[in-house]
């Protein structure tokens, strides 16, 4: 984890996604941080970090993002003494646009899946191991806030 904490773009496909940093801030994240999410297209998200511990951080979406939620990346020790990657993410479309491309269409949540695929596999060779199982993805919906 101090390796993504450092920079997260050594995990990330950088001809998807790139985290920039905002402002001249150095070092590991720290909560407070703002960072632009710089995808193909006009998709650059803002975000800011709101929590980091030794095994987490998490980053909430600002306005301007295409989504509206929350993203938390954590590692743990599984009983097996194998590590455990997990990215938990919990957002909404944040425009109509969005979320035909999203939703209804499919494109960018193809886009997502294998963005957060491809980072969980560079976690694993960073950490100097494998995807041993392989990627499990969950999906649910909640209805309650529509756009």
């Amino acid at each position: 984890m101090s390796i993504v904490l450092a920079d997260p773009n050594v995990a990330c496909p950088l001809e998807i996604a790139r985290f920039e940093r905002e402002g001249t801030g150095g070092g590991p994240l720290e909560v407070g941080d703002e960072l632009r999410v710089r995808l193909p297209g006009a998709w650059n998200g803002p975000v800011r970090v709101t929590d980091v511990t030794d095994h987490s951080f998490r980053l909430a979406t600002l306005r301007g993002h295409m989504e509206a939620g929350e993203i938390e990346f954590r590692s743990r020790d599984a009983e097996d003494r194998e590590l455990v990657f997990e990215i938990e993410s919990w957002a909404r479309s944040g425009d109509r646009l969005f979320d035909l491309l999203y939703d209804r269409l499919g494109v960018a949540r193809e886009l997502q899946l294998d963005m957060w695929a491809f980072f969980l596999e560079r976690v694993a060779q960073i950490s100097g191991g494998s995807a041993a199982n392989g990627i499990e993805v969950y999906t649910g919906r909640c209805t309650d806030h529509p756009l």
